[in-house]
């Protein structure tokens, strides 16, 4: 392409721009060393005879005018790059922040879950205990009941023999103190 460039140049067929382009990519080639630097090519010195000094200066001052306008669209993008990336550094600092306060949360609400779970073992302990409680002392009312009537029968069954007996001995000495009885000693 640059030889391509170069029979244009010695055509004279090549616009200014093109021109200049020809001549920075000479410059971009050139060697580091002063001492290294060949003599000018017969490309370059086709292209330096056509650029006029007047052509030369507003070109220059055209390109001098487009750099400013690119190193300053290229500063205002940097501007902006930092500040995307200070908003970024934010938000992921906002983001770092946001999950240690879910993962204290998260921390917080198994320990919660893990004590109403603990409580509600507790709580269905309890109950069972107590509906074994409530049983027994219905079995213990229950049998308590029972065995008083089972005493009460017991005790009136004697009263009633006790009475009985009294009452035959209140007969008895009626009886005698009638002197419808004698009373027999044994033999």
């Amino acid at each position: 392409m640059a030889k391509q460039k170069a029979k244009k140049a010695k055509s004279g067929n090549l616009s200014l721009s093109e021109q200049m382009a020809v001549v920075q990519e000479t410059i971009n080639s050139a060697p580091e060393s002063v001492t290294d630097v060949p003599a000018l090519t017969p490309e370059v010195e086709v292209v330096l005879k056509d650029v006029t000094a007047e052509q030369t200066k507003e070109h220059f001052s055209e390109l001098l005018d487009e750099l400013n306008q690119y190193s300053k669209a290229v500063q205002d993008s940097a501007k902006k790059a930092e500040a995307a990336k200070r908003r970024y550094e934010e938000l992921q600092a906002q983001v770092k922040e946001k999950t240690s306060e879910l993962a204290a949360q998260t921390k917080q609400v198994k320990s919660e879950q893990t004590e109403l779970k603990t409580a509600k073992e507790t709580l269905a302990n309890k109950e069972q205990l107590q509906v074994s409680r409530e049983r027994e002392l219905e079995e213990r009312e229950i049998n308590a009941r029972a065995n008083f009537v089972r005493q009460n029968e017991d005790a009136l069954t004697e009263l009633k023999k006790d009475t009985q007996a009294l009452g035959v001995c209140r007969t008895y000495n009626i009886l005698r103190k009638e002197g419808s009885i004698t009373p027999q000693l044994p033999a």
